[in-house]
């Protein structure tokens, strides 16, 4: 809400409600991305592998995701955000998910490596209960992946040497720090937080508003 005072006599107060957003310079990269690069709209998740209700989204929530990307004007990044608290194994977790998709990527190409991230940490997510509780999960981790059909040569010595753990690290820190993220998963239309995540006429009111806002923007800028 902003508040504007009139210098006049006497002084008139006027009201006007801005609605909360997100500067999108401050979401940093995305780990991995469906959808065209140029999309007008992005929708941003904010995920835990290790938590329940992202499981959930994983199962009900991507699917009205993907019937948005069907739009053509949309892309869906996925961002990590361990909460480490809670839950021991969700970095370990986000780590080797992107070491799957690296071997997937060394062998097959880009493409090959964003299909065994997708598939790998859907994996994850319907297998939870096989590797939430263990003390060291990349046995399981290795053996769901193998289930999957992706390759797993190089996946217990790339989590243990840390290849990937920066890239998890500055995405917790942003998430965190940064963004004030407290839990997951959180969702964005471009900079709008997503209320009902598994509503698809909610991701649909805030690109709308988001459209209002930049137009705004534009006629402020030429004023």
């Amino acid at each position: 809400m902003a508040v504007a005072v009139s210098e006049e006599e006497p002084a008139t107060v006027s009201l006007r409600f801005e609605p909360q957003a997100v500067d999108v310079a401050l979401f940093g990269p995305a780990a991995h991305a469906l959808g065209p690069a140029d999309a007008r709209y992005v929708v941003r998740e904010f995920t835990d592998l290790q938590c329940p209700f992202c499981a959930r989204f994983a199962t009900d929530g991507m699917p009205v995701v993907r019937q948005l990307l069907e739009r053509g004007d949309v892309r869906f990044e996925v961002h990590h955000l361990p909460l480490k608290s809670i839950h021991p194994n969700a970095t370990v977790a986000a780590e080797a998910a992107e070491c799957v998709a690296d071997e997937a990527r060394s062998t097959g190409g880009e493409a090959a490596g964003e299909d065994a991230f997708w598939a790998f940490t859907d994996a994850l997510y319907a297998a939870q209960a096989r590797w939430s509780e263990l003390p060291d999960p990349l046995p399981a981790f290795a053996a769901i992946a193998a289930e999957a059909g992706l390759t797993t040569d190089g996946l217990t010595m790339c989590v243990r040497t840390g290849r990937f753990s920066r890239l998890v690290e500055d995405s917790y820190r942003v998430a965190v720090q940064d963004l004030g993220i407290t839990g997951t998963p959180t969702l964005f239309v471009d900079g709008l937080k997503v209320g009902d995540y598994l509503d698809v006429a909610a991701y649909e009111r805030l690109m709308r508003l988001s459209d209002a806002m930049a137009a705004a923007a534009n006629d402020a800028t030429e004023e």
